[in-house]
């Protein structure tokens, strides 16, 4: 469990999920969090995921499959 006032004096918050991927929180209750951007962790984990999603990753290939693509008739 996390307080809420862990989050307020957190340098950094984020959060993940199928649709959103990894957005930073810039704000609580109106307060800012950190310096109200994405930190260097947050920043090195979408880097980190968008490598890997893009296949640009060095370990993409281990899980990623590659579809032909079909021009179109």
């Amino acid at each position: 469990m996390i307080t809420r006032d862990q989050l307020y004096i957190a340098d950094e918050v984020f959060i993940t999920g199928f649709a959103a991927e990894i957005v930073a929180i810039r704000m609580i209750d109106y307060r800012q969090v950190g310096e109200g951007r994405p930190g260097p962790v947050t920043q090195a984990l979408l880097k980190a995921f968008m490598d890997n999603v893009h296949g640009q990753s060095n370990r993409s290939g281990e899980w990623l499959d590659y579809l032909p693509v079909r021009k179109p008739a």
